[in-house]
């Protein structure tokens, strides 16, 4: 039987068991983030030029990872390529976590606007502008 057991984010510990005799080693990698944010980087430079999706997944991963200017950046490039109510979404939420609340509304606006003209549910994303627009958040 194996298991792992811990997991953190950067390494796990792999149990072996067979009868009476356990082993147990650990696995693990050094910077998780930035290995991940090199394999990021690459994707999004092997995209092609009409691939909205893979810049966007790309912003997501480096926003939700602290390297805000090249989320951004990806975020801009994916917008670009295609205007989308997702990536404009994103862009709004990045916008305001970043503190430009009046920007931030501006695409906000925008990105509801292109949800309906594509038939998006933009509902929940409504209701956290609203919040925004009454500083709930």
């Amino acid at each position: 039987m194996y298991s792992f057991d811990p997991v953190t984010d950067n390494s796990a510990q792999v149990n072996i068991r067979w009868e009476k005799i356990s082993v147990p080693f650990t696995v693990e990698v050094k910077d998780v983030t930035a290995l991940a944010m090199k394999k990021v980087r690459d994707a999004v430079a092997a995209a092609k030029p009409d691939d909205w999706r893979t810049p966007f997944q790309a912003a997501n991963y480096a926003l939700q990872n602290k390297n805000n200017e090249e989320g951004m950046a990806w975020l801009d490039q994916s917008i670009k390529v295609k205007e989308t109510f997702q990536n404009l979404a994103a862009k709004s939420q990045a916008l305001f976590a970043a503190g430009k609340k009046d920007e931030a509304l501006t695409v906000a606006d925008k990105a509801i606007a292109r949800g309906k003209a594509d038939k998006v549910d933009t509902t929940n994303f409504e209701k956290r502008v609203a919040d925004m627009k009454a500083g709930k958040m």
